[in-house]
């Protein structure tokens, strides 16, 4: 998978990028549309990032973004300074720094006009995915969380403070957000997602089922932890019975490529491999 040569300016007709921080309950998804813009005409390239290609490319372009420099350090580090004076111990919980570029190279490539996160936590990924976003010159990132009902998440009050625009907090389990997303959007044009909320398995097969409604074929869905027992049962029912390619480029980090839309006839059933090994850390 391979980056344009040349990258776009920032789109300052179009408005994307340029709305402010809000909180959306389910009742307000309708109202959000960044679909709206002009569609493009790339297509999602099938090849998947390596590890070392997506590095490079994130070290080529932390040079000149005083927010991937910020972020790199804070994931190096597992210790993200707050406004408040005190740092906060991001593992576990958070992506590593080798999630990060995966995720980062796949949205500068990918170019989305749209991205769905669930699980928002300090802001950490929402951070990287709307950098590479502003590189891009476009984009708009969703995030699912019920944190985000507090007042002044500390994640909303990072990316303020990093300058990063784009954000549409939806302040709600992701059950009720996407649901509300699929039934607006009844034709699939995502092209990628990132799932890291509740590490619940009945919570990652609903996110993994209702974003797949809104996914192009190419289109990727990324789940983290899937060393996790709830994600590694997920991707064994992913493998057995839909039609994506998952790969595990890093041990913390799973990228599921659609490779055509659900076909299968009304009684369909593949038996996966449930994991067997029982997690109580407190890790939600």
């Amino acid at each position: 998978m391979s980056c344009a040569a040349e990258v776009p300016g920032p789109d300052t007709t179009s408005g994307v990028g340029q709305g402010t921080e809000r909180d959306l309950l389910v009742s307000d998804v309708q109202h959000l549309d960044p679909f709206e813009i002009e569609l493009s005409t790339y297509s999602v390239p099938a090849d998947l990032p390596d590890p070392a290609t997506a590095a490079a490319f994130f070290a080529g372009e932390k040079t000149g973004s005083a927010a991937l420099q910020f972020l790199e350090t804070a994931l190096s580090s597992g210790a993200l300074p707050l406004d408040d004076g005190f740092d906060r111990i991001i593992h576990p919980g958070a992506i590593f720094l080798h999630d990060a570029h995966l995720l980062y190279y796949l949205t500068r490539s990918l170019r989305p006009e749209m991205v769905v996160e669930t699980g928002f936590g300090y802001g950490l990924s929402a951070a990287l995915l709307l950098s590479a976003m502003r590189v891009n010159g476009r984009g708009t990132l969703v995030s699912m969380d019920p944190i985000l009902q507090s007042p002044s998440p500390a994640g909303v009050r990072l990316l303020a403070k990093l300058g990063l625009e784009g954000h549409r907090p939806v302040a709600e389990p992701s059950a009720l957000g996407l649901a509300a997303m699929a039934a607006k959007y009844r034709e699939p044009r995502l092209k990628l997602s990132f799932v890291d909320g509740s590490h619940h398995f009945d919570a990652k097969m609903i996110d993994f089922y209702l974003l797949d409604r809104m996914t192009e074929v190419h289109g990727i869905i990324a789940l983290h932890d899937p060393d996790g027992s709830a994600v590694e049962t997920l991707i064994s029912f992913i493998e057995a019975n839909r039609p994506y390619r998952v790969a595990r480029p890093v041990s913390t980090l799973a990228i599921c490529q659609k490779l055509e839309h659900d076909t299968r006839l009304w009684d369909h059933f593949v038996p996966f491999h449930v994991s067997q090994r029982h997690h109580g850390s407190g890790l939600i």
